[in-house]
């Protein structure tokens, strides 16, 4: 009898859990979609993220939803994860185009400059398409902010602290600059490709 007032009393917390987190998510949707009719994309970026947070499953339109967001704000790699998250529940021909689209114009990067001083991110050209830009300005950002950047940046012609590296579609560059590289000067970056590991040791 014990046992089953036990588990009478914990499938109820359950079940009262499962129902809160429900609620939870569907006041947190409508916020986003919500915000997202007026293009608040900061908000709709940060409802998403609170969706997350609710360990509920997300639904195919809210993965889109985010994935708008992102795209918005120019974090390109958090569009990739949000419309991988949309196949998983739906495989729509315009979610992989949309990858399709990303994969083609953008390639992943890993910046980073082991020694103080001004890190400078610069394309030989600034792109016209003003989401390419925005990619752009977060990764000089962050740069700025903790001397690394990884994340996709648009295919192009770049220095970084006037070394020349090119981003290329569909392949992963890794670039350090160690103090003693800053030193010297570097004829060429150092560019590896995936799974191969770049050394800062000096």
């Amino acid at each position: 009898m014990r046992f089953l007032l036990f588990f009478l009393l914990l499938f109820s917390g359950t079940t009262y859990a499962d129902k809160a987190a429900q609620a939870e998510y569907r006041r947190l949707a409508r916020d986003m979609e919500r915000l997202s009719k007026r293009q608040v994309w900061q908000g709709v970026d940060k409802r998403f993220r609170e969706l997350q947070n609710t360990k509920e499953s997300i639904e195919f339109e809210h993965c889109l939803i985010g994935a708008q967001a992102a795209q918005e704000l120019g974090n390109m790699e958090n569009v990739q994860d949000r419309l991988q998250l949309a196949l998983k529940v739906k495989r729509k021909k315009r979610v992989i185009n949309w990858l399709s689209e990303i994969n083609e114009n953008y390639g992943r990067v890993t910046l980073k400059a082991t020694s103080k001083g001004e890190v400078d991110l610069l394309p030989n050209e600034m792109p016209m398409d003003p989401i390419k830009n925005k990619s752009i300005v977060i990764a000089q950002n962050r740069l700025q902010e903790k001397g690394e950047f990884s994340g996709l940046l648009p295919t192009g012609e770049y220095t970084f602290i006037g070394h020349p590296f090119t981003v290329d579609s569909g392949v992963d560059i890794k670039l350090a600059i160690s103090p003693k590289q800053r030193k010297k000067g570097l004829e060429q970056p150092i560019i590896t490709r995936p799974d191969d590991i770049v050394i800062d040791e000096d």
